[in-house]
């Protein structure tokens, strides 16, 4: 029974070492990727580096970042007269083609027209979505700082019942 034991203890060390491998196998794997990871992360961050740097550089007058810039709507030149979401600066785009007569339409149908009638109904709409853009800081502002900003008085204290 003597002889035994050694080789069950052997056995025993063996059996975690093993384990052990297999966990460090598993943690240098998952090192591995995640230096793939940060190298996503870093070339992320450079790309992000650059856009502020060329926000910076072009000098549009007014304090301009990342988020501003996200939360701006995208200038147009053309806007469907009856479909108003509608809007884009590419001719190329598929339904002013299909509202210009350039490619067919759909089962379903559609309106047609001309160039002009797309660029005056853009023309309509432009200043005021570039007014409520700009102004969206202030209105937000004055609505924060008056507190309240339906103009309703606030109840003070609770109503009970009975």
């Amino acid at each position: 029974m003597a002889l035994h034991k050694p080789l069950k203890q052997e056995l025993d060390e063996l059996r975690k070492k093993k384990r052990d491998l297999a966990k460090r196998e598993k943690q240098i794997k998952a090192e591995q990727k995640l230096e793939k990871d940060i190298e996503k992360w870093q070339r992320i961050m450079d790309v992000k580096s650059a856009c502020e740097k060329l926000i910076k550089d072009a000098d549009i007058g007014m304090k301009m970042n990342l988020k501003k810039l996200d939360s701006f709507p995208d200038y147009y030149i053309y806007q469907h007269p009856v479909n108003k979401k509608l809007k884009t600066a590419d001719r190329n785009a598929l339904w002013v083609k299909q509202y210009l007569d350039e490619t067919p339409m759909d089962e379903r149908g559609g309106m047609q027209g001309v160039e002009a009638d797309l660029i005056a109904t853009a023309r309509k709409t432009r200043l005021s979505a570039w007014k409520r853009a700009v102004n969206k800081k202030t209105r937000k502002q004055r609505v924060a700082a008056g507190g309240n900003a339906g103009g309703k008085a606030k109840a003070v204290g609770s109503v009970g019942v009975g």
